[in-house]
């Protein structure tokens, strides 16, 4: 007889047990509004009608322009109202990082907790334990705010965590880097795994679309206008369309610079990699939307009207299709905080200074805090009415002045000015560049680089004529002018009613020895164009002087140069001074040699 099986043996049990399984997934797809889970690796991407519905969603905001300033050395936070021009609160904390402007709130990282700070009063509304993480970026819209965390010894583990004011309503662990995220309306914009947006409907977290773009990292998202722009080292508008074309084109991101910035900024800090400590180096740029017709039914694109650019306490305005300087501005301490708006840039400096900044370098004083600032969250919206009364702790300069620093800490925007100079063809730049190559006191590096921008320059200004006819004078303190580029740069320039001053440099012996290669070259170059024998008969001059006197660099290639030079001048007519050289066994080795190869080109 067979025994009777156990309870845990029987049909009944068995078919229980297969179908929990199903009836949690059930669960857990329902508590999920239907959908995978928020963050899930397998969540589809999202087809183009469904991005396109939930961009509709996000709208613009209004919310107010808002500097939270944080004093280290005083343990003291301060909050401005730009648009009010009154401070909102001022009060006591320890902060562990830089305080981050979400909705209504002020979040902050302080003993080992997240908290959220009333934005009118200062007042804690909430707070929860830290767990060892750092806040990556908070996003908000009135009093519903999402903080992004992530562990300072494990980037790839992160979450986000949503309140409502004080009432807590959703968290969501995400297993890859987090970015800064972005609150509009019902949705919440998540950057995560440096190429995905995710869609979260408020208030319970459900993710409800994912665009995945390739070819740029997506670490910020944020709103201009009615438009998701999104991006890192470069920003991008976010369209439909990348759904089917998912790849993000350098060329249409701004930020995109063909020039090389000192320090090489993000226009949007890394926040997976957020630093604890202020940076004296910031970039950013002036978006505004401009609308008309495109390839693919784009119908809209993202510009820039000008970039902003810190370096220090010096911050320059670049004009975006050539990238030149257009202004500077030299701040009495260095910058700590930069964000720019359609209408102009808010700065604030160490100093405690809140300067307000339009696309023409045009700067007013709005405040000035109590208290040595080194951590800043700028919150800008419309800048067109702020207006400062005063213009102190800061004052314009122009690239002359800038070289006129002593700063070496300055030498490398210096060279950025030299670099902008460089393809800007306005006369003024090629006066700047001689009166900076030409002055002992600047950084040799720094006269060395505005010697090579001066070379390649095809336009004169007053400056370059007067600096050309003046000679070195010790009693009257003048000094020699930079003879070999400005020869160079009058040959571009085609004027051979140069020629005269620039045989006048070569033939004085105060010229320094290493004009002479260029100041040769370029009387060569005129004397070649125009077919001045006269150019040609200096030439001739300058090698019996000095052919048997020049064993070393820079004397022997400017005659070298010279010899080239003379013969294409005087053609068979100067042969015999020629031969004559390369005869004399007093002539210096390399300029016999250049002869002979002269007279076997023949």
């Amino acid at each position: 007889m067979r025994n009777r099986p156990s309870f845990t043996e029987s049909r009944p049990f068995l078919l229980l047990a297969r179908l929990i399984p199903l009836f949690a997934g059930f669960a857990v797809f329902a508590g999920c509004g239907g959908s995978l889970g928020a963050f899930d690796p397998s969540y589809p991407d999202s087809k183009r009608p469904a991005l396109t519905e939930v961009l509709a969603r996000l709208g613009e905001s209004h919310a107010p322009s808002v500097v939270a300033a944080y004093s280290s050395t005083e343990g003291r936070l301060f909050a401005y109202h730009l648009d009010q021009g009154r401070v909102l609160f001022d009060r006591k904390i320890d902060l562990d990082q830089p305080p981050f402007i979400a909705g209504d709130f002020i979040i902050v990282s302080s003993d080992q907790a997240i908290r959220a700070l009333d934005l009118r009063t200062g007042e804690e509304r909430f707070s929860f334990e830290s767990q060892g993480e750092r806040i990556i970026g908070a996003g908000g819209e009135g009093e519903r705010v999402v903080i992004a965390l992530s562990r300072s010894d494990a980037v790839h583990r992160s979450r986000l965590v949503a309140y409502d004011g004080h009432v807590f309503r959703f968290e969501r662990p995400v297993q890859s880097a987090v970015g800064a995220p972005l609150v509009r309306g019902q949705l919440i914009v998540a950057p995560w795994a440096n190429q995905n947006l995710s869609f979260l409907e408020w208030p319970h977290g459900n993710e409800i679309a994912r665009l995945r773009a390739i070819g740029a990292v997506l670490g910020h998202a944020e709103m201009l206008r009615d438009r998701l722009i999104a991006g890192q080292q470069l920003l991008f508008l976010m369209d439909p369309e990348l759904a089917d074309r998912p790849r993000l084109e350098r060329d249409l991101g701004i930020g995109s610079l063909k020039r090389t910035l000192p320090g090489q900024p993000f226009i949007r800090e890394n926040p997976y990699e957020r630093p604890n400590t202020p940076q004296p180096i910031a970039l950013d740029a002036s978006l505004f939307l401009e609308r008309g017709g495109g390839e693919g039914g784009r119908d809209v694109s993202l510009r820039a009207s000008v970039y902003y650019y810190a370096f220090r306490n010096i911050l320059a305005g670049l004009e975006p299709l050539n990238e030149t300087l257009d202004w500077l501005i030299r701040f009495d301490a260095p910058i700590v905080g930069l964000r720019a708006a359609e209408e102009g840039a808010i700065a604030v400096t160490s100093a405690g200074a809140i300067h307000r900044i339009d696309h023409h370098g045009t700067f007013s004083t709005l405040h000035r805090f109590p208290a040595e600032i080194d951590r800043v969250a700028i919150r800008t919206g419309d800048l067109e009415r702020i207006r400062g009364a005063t213009e102190e702790g800061a004052e314009a300069l122009t690239p002359l002045e800038l070289f006129q620093d002593r700063n070496a800490q300055l030498v490398p925007i210096s060279l950025l000015a030299i670099d902008s100079m460089r393809d800007d063809p306005a006369p003024q730049h090629t006066g700047d560049l001689v009166l900076i190559a030409g002055d002992p006191h600047i950084a040799p590096r720094l006269r060395e680089a505005a010697r090579e921008a001066l070379a390649e320059r095809s336009s004169v200004d007053t400056r370059f004529v007067e600096r050309l006819g003046m000679r070195e004078n010790f009693l009257e303190g003048n000094t020699s002018p930079p003879s070999g580029p400005m020869a160079l740069a009058a040959a571009a320039a085609k004027r051979r009613d140069f020629l005269p001053q620039l045989i006048a440099h070569l033939e004085d012996p105060t010229t320094p020895e290493e004009e002479l290669p260029e100041l040769v070259r370029g009387i060569g170059l005129l004397g070649e164009r125009f077919g001045d024998t006269g150019a040609g008969e200096a030439l001739g001059r300058f090698l019996q002087l000095y052919h048997a006197n020049a064993d070393e660099k820079p004397r022997s290639d400017a005659l070298i140069e010279a010899a080239r030079a003379y013969r294409s001048i005087m053609g068979e007519q100067g042969a015999a001074l020629l031969s004559e050289l390369m005869e004399d066994p007093f002539t210096v080795f390399p300029l016999r040699s250049a002869l002979r190869e002269l007279r076997l080109e023949r």
